[in-house]
């Protein structure tokens, strides 16, 4: 038996990465009933600040300073290589 029934969690997860100027696109996927895939697109380089929230309260240990050096953009092609 798990410890926790994660089915009778219910509210709203979070994030946000703001940079100097300007926010960070961030998405959160659902992987399965307890994993999440966060994913950022910085629209700036220089130092960003990460907040998780949890019903839009500060998830305790998840705000994190980023620095991004420069962005990155990844394209697949047709034949699944990046």
């Amino acid at each position: 038996m798990a410890c926790c029934d994660w089915s009778l969690v219910t509210g709203a997860l979070t994030a946000q990465c703001v940079g100097v100027s300007k926010t960070a696109v961030c998405k959160l996927i659902k992987r399965d009933d307890v994993t999440f895939t966060l994913s950022i697109r910085p629209l700036e380089t220089g130092r960003h600040i990460l907040s998780i929230k949890f019903n839009n309260d500060h998830v305790p240990g998840y705000t994190q300073a980023l620095y991004i050096a420069q962005t990155v953009i990844i394209i697949e092609d047709k034949n699944n290589r990046y």
